[in-house]
């Protein structure tokens, strides 16, 4: 994990990414995410970005 993302607040569960979480930046907004809340959500949170997960 990026250390830069550390303490940054996720916006799908609204809690700060902690050292040794896995994360996810989206590829449009650049906005991370908990890993897990990504595949929750099935891709991003932020309002008005349209990045969705893709399997691969």
């Amino acid at each position: 994990m990026n250390e830069e993302y550390i303490g940054k607040t996720c916006p799908y569960c609204k809690t700060a990414i902690q050292a040794g979480e896995e994360v996810r930046i989206c590829g449009l907004c650049r906005m991370p995410h908990h890993l897990a809340c990504w595949e929750e959500n099935q891709g991003c949170t932020t309002f008005g970005c349209t990045e969705i997960q893709h399997d691969v």
